[in-house]
């Protein structure tokens, strides 16, 4: 499967529950919005990132997709709270529309 035949999209909005964006400790992942976190949430995927200045100029990130500290007991955290449905909601309908717009 891949981008290039058109059928890694459907299989990933079919069968992924949640993206995983980057987390990196490098300038690119601090400054950057990676084009996998834009291809997930362009999809509807539901997305959990690390929190990037770049992220403020397109997203409100309260509001619009998950993120965390770069840190593997924040992404734990972070993914337990989406899994008890403890983390803040997003809308993935109003991101996907937002994305659609121009991100």
């Amino acid at each position: 499967m891949s981008f290039f035949d058109g059928k890694l999209p459907e299989y990933l909005i079919d069968n992924c529950d949640l993206a995983l964006g980057i987390f990196g400790e490098t300038l690119k992942a601090e400054r950057a919005i990676p084009n996998k976190v834009v291809e997930a949430l362009s999809m509807g995927i539901p997305t959990l990132t690390r929190h990037s200045p770049a992220l403020n100029e397109f997203f409100d990130i309260e509001l619009d997709l998950w993120t965390c500290e770069p840190s593997p007991d924040a992404i734990a955290d972070a993914i337990l709270k989406i899994y008890l449905q403890s983390l803040y909601p997003v809308s993935w309908q109003s991101t996907l529309n937002q994305v659609e717009e121009g991100v």
